[in-house]
């Protein structure tokens, strides 16, 4: 694993190569560096930190994470506890994680990053929330200046009032945005519903801690029971692309490069869970994704992933394999053409809400890719209440009739249609393509 991460950084600039070889040490660990990873937290703080200190406390805090590893005797540490990393401050291009730790036992890994605000401490002005069947985003105001949201597209917002966490959207003019699905916080896999925001709710708008890293990962030879691998509160940036590994918990936090999330264990993809995140550029990922906003054009969900909690996909994705559609926002309609792809519409973990599939877009199944409908009447799931379903591109589709054995007239790809048609499906049967219910 040291080798490997050695390797990583030969992909990166001499300064960050520089910050490996420091944190590098050869022979056998000595007792204190035995001690120091067995120690349950850390802090690190760029600005006001030192490599002297304890590093165990804000007020001890160390300056660089070349110092941890220093400390630890290796870029894999063997933790057996549930081990805490908070950065206080953004940490520089120079001073990267690089570290994959082995995690033993009820060993547990989390990375923390600190809030810094973007804005004063702001009134809610208005609040709409989203409309579902016409395929609108929740919306809100505050008394500001025109610009006052053009900043802020991709923060993290708090109501402190409700207590809820959203991610700015898209800046809408007029001290107005579209946001994503307000949920409690702290954020959970299976929250209990969308939060409700009040006029005079107290907003703070909030920037994550900057943290790079070519590769975030770690070894489990253990149970997790040290609450598993989190991120929280962190900016993660790399030089090119950002690889995070499986089994990762990621809450409130913000991705600036391509994302690459797609690892397997044992031969099957293994996702980890996205809650409340803002993903600036593309990425290509087995996740399960719950809330926040997807910003880049080109997202590639890749097999085993799991679209929830409203997650807002503002422009076309690609697909690979089975990928579960549970409450999603397409601002685009998708030529699913990394075919074939098994969409899946599931009922959702949102409180174990039905589905829906909204927003001004929609999906065009082709090539012989697949819809396929678990959860009950299509009308249910709002199946291109807000834009057009396709088939290889064309709006109408022929059904099929059992009893006859017959294809029946082609008809507009709607969700009232799908449900009326004797085998609840429309398909193209010169490429496979179809929309059905099993």
């Amino acid at each position: 694993m040291l080798a490997r991460a050695r390797s990583l950084a030969g992909q990166i600039d001499p300064v960050v190569r520089l910050a490996l070889a420091r944190a590098s040490l050869p022979g056998a660990l000595s007792q204190r560096q035995l001690q120091a990873q067995q120690q349950p937290a850390w802090v690190i703080n760029a600005i006001t930190g030192s490599d002297g200190a304890a590093g165990v406390s804000s007020g001890t805090a160390l300056q660089t994470i070349g110092e941890l590893f220093r400390r630890w005797g290796t870029l894999t540490p063997i933790l057996r506890q549930s081990t805490t990393i908070t950065f206080e401050t953004d940490m520089p291009a120079s001073d990267p994680w690089l570290a994959v730790p082995f995690l033993i036992g009820a060993g547990g890994l989390h990375l923390q990053g600190t809030f810094t605000p973007l804005a004063p401490p702001t009134a809610l002005a208005t609040y709409t929330p989203a409309n579902f069947i016409a395929g609108t985003r929740g919306m809100i105001s505050v008394a500001g200046p025109a610009g006052f949201f053009a900043p802020l597209v991709g923060c993290i917002v708090r109501d402190v009032t409700a207590g809820a966490t959203f991610v700015i959207d898209q800046n809408l003019g007029a001290a107005s945005a579209a946001i994503s699905a307000p949920y409690a916080f702290p954020l959970a896999e299976f929250p209990s519903g969308i939060a409700t925001l009040t006029p005079g709710d107290t907003l703070t708008f909030l920037q994550p801690s900057r943290l790079f890293s070519p590769a975030i990962d770690f070894t489990s030879l253990g149970t997790l029971a040290g609450g598993g691998a989190t991120l929280d509160a962190l900016r993660l940036s790399a030089d090119a692309e950002q690889v995070l590994g499986l089994q990762w918990q990621v809450r409130e936090c913000q991705f600036d490069v391509l994302l690459l999330l797609s690892r397997t264990l044992g031969g099957t993809n293994v996702a980890s869970v996205l809650l409340g995140c803002y993903v600036f550029h593309p990425c290509a990922i087995t996740a399960i994704v719950c809330g926040g906003a997807f910003a880049g054009a080109g997202n590639n969900f890749q097999a085993g992933s799991v679209l929830d909690g409203d997650v807002i996909i503002d422009l076309r994705v690609h697909g690979s394999g089975p990928i579960q559609l549970r409450r999603v926002y397409f601002g685009q309609t998708n030529d699913v053409d990394n075919f074939p792809v098994q969409w899946q519409m599931e009922l959702s973990n949102v409180s174990v809400g039905a589905c829906r599939i909204w927003g001004p877009g929609t999906l065009n199944v082709f090539g012989g890719s697949t819809l396929r409908n678990d959860v009950g009447p299509f009308v249910a799931s709002l199946l291109g209440a807000g834009g057009t379903a396709l088939i290889d591109g064309a709006s109408s589709a022929v059904g099929y009739d059992p009893a006859t054995r017959l294809f029946t007239p082609a008809v507009a790809i709607t969700a009232a249609n799908l449900d009326a048609s004797p085998s609840r499906s429309l398909l193209n049967p010169a490429t496979g393509s179809k929309i059905f219910q099993p």
